[in-house]
């Protein structure tokens, strides 16, 4: 039920309902009752403790998150947990890896491009993890991308990739923030195939109308503040009539985030809006 909901809302069902992608991050340690460092770099642990936060709160998904300049042996194990749980019948979940993207990793100054070396890394790992065959790969890029200009070296950029999910038959989308209201659709030119967006450069949500235009081609969703709850559900209920939505907290959840709030939001977010 949850990898179809998910997939349904990826596919742009008619009537079909938002999903929600949860990001655990260190409170899957919490659940699991171990140290988030000790599972994150274990993917015999890391495996069911992914399983086990996603079922609490409700998720449609199970998010393996994966940032490339993590400590040595991390993204290994973020890559081989993608892998066991690629099988048939390994979760009931979608199964979502999102990837600290190439411009937010960049180590270069503003405005500057990621060089050969960077593009090349950032390729063999979205190709890695394609070939587990995850339901998505998100990349996660906030206001780096979201204040760029979509130029063609831009776009070239993201055509390298969406070349590599694509031979393996994997969705590329992106997350981003901090971006011009009124530039949002531009983004439309990267030819992804999922966008999710945070809040722009004044601090508000996303106009039904940048929804609209980046949904022709592609599947939308909004970066949603979990640690402020009243505001994720005002933000989905001001969009209501641009389901369905991928639905993600915009940053990983604290270790203290209180079960309670969440699985309630989580509940209230997947509820169909009239």
């Amino acid at each position: 039920m949850a990898q179809a909901s998910f997939r349904d809302a990826m596919a742009r069902g008619r009537g079909a309902a938002s999903a929600v992608v949860v990001r655990p991050g260190p409170f899957a340690g919490r659940v699991a009752g171990q140290a988030w460092p000790d599972i994150a770099g274990d993917p015999a642990l890391q495996v069911p403790a992914l399983g086990k936060v996603t079922a609490l709160l409700g998720g449609d998904a199970l998010v393996i998150d994966i940032d490339p300049a993590a400590a040595p042996g991390v993204v290994e194990a973020a890559v081989e947990t993608a892998n066991r749980l690629s099988g048939e019948g390994a979760t009931p979940f979608a199964r979502v890896v999102t990837i600290t993207g190439l411009l937010a990793g960049h180590a270069g100054g503003a405005g500057d491009t990621p060089g050969e070396a960077e593009r090349e890394r950032m390729t063999a790992l979205v190709e890695q993890v394609c070939k587990a065959r995850p339901d998505l790969v998100l990349l996660l890029e906030g206001a780096a991308l979201g204040t760029a200009s979509v130029s063609i070296a831009l776009r070239k950029l993201y055509n390298t990739l969406r070349n590599v999910a694509g031979y393996f038959n994997v969705p590329l989308g992106v997350m981003l923030s901090g971006y011009p209201a009124e530039a949002a659709a531009e983004f439309a030119k990267l030819k992804l195939d999922a966008y999710v967006l945070g809040a722009d450069a004044a601090g508000n949500p996303p106009t039904p109308d940048a929804l609209a235009a980046l949904a022709t081609e592609a599947a939308v969703g909004l970066a949603l503040p979990f640690d402020r709850p009243d505001v994720a559900r005002a933000w989905v209920a001001g969009l209501a009539d641009c389901q369905p939505l991928l639905l993600l907290n915009d940053d990983l959840l604290a270790a203290d985030s209180s079960v309670e709030d969440l699985r309630a939001l989580v509940s209230d977010l997947k509820q169909p809006k009239a």
